[in-house]
């Protein structure tokens, strides 16, 4: 839709979000699933025996102008940028820390196969 509908290209640059490589969460919910992070009855040393125990993962903030400059980039097209007041907060992942987890894929690594996946499938299908 970036590459397609100008519209899509709109966005606030300052605007803070949350992200997660796939492959740190992948190996947070292994040592979940094995029992590597072992169940606990206090839920910031692991996940509480028999019940359900949230926990955020989250690497460090990114912001929208990250994301977009790289997708546009990626894509040929140029980003709109809207100024308008933009949501700056941060997801905490303390719990997930505390259970010993860590991101291990940063930032520009995950920018970087993000645009790579885009010129790799122009059309947006991994099947093409």
């Amino acid at each position: 839709m970036i590459r397609d509908q100008e519209q899509a290209r709109h966005a606030v640059p300052g605007q803070s979000f949350a992200w997660v490589h796939v492959d740190d969460l992948v190996a947070l919910t292994a040592d979940v699933a094995s029992g590597r992070v072992e169940s606990s009855t206090d839920a910031g040393t692991g996940p509480v025996e028999g019940g359900c125990t949230a926990v955020n993962v989250a690497a460090d903030p990114a912001t929208v102008r990250d994301y977009y400059e790289t997708v546009t980039a990626a894509v040929g097209v140029d980003p709109v940028w809207d100024d308008r007041p933009a949501w700056t907060g941060r997801i905490l992942a303390g719990r997930a820390r505390g259970w010993g987890w860590a991101p291990t894929v940063d930032l520009s690594r995950a920018l970087a196969e993000l645009a790579e996946g885009l010129r790799a499938h122009p059309s947006g299908s991994a099947s093409d």
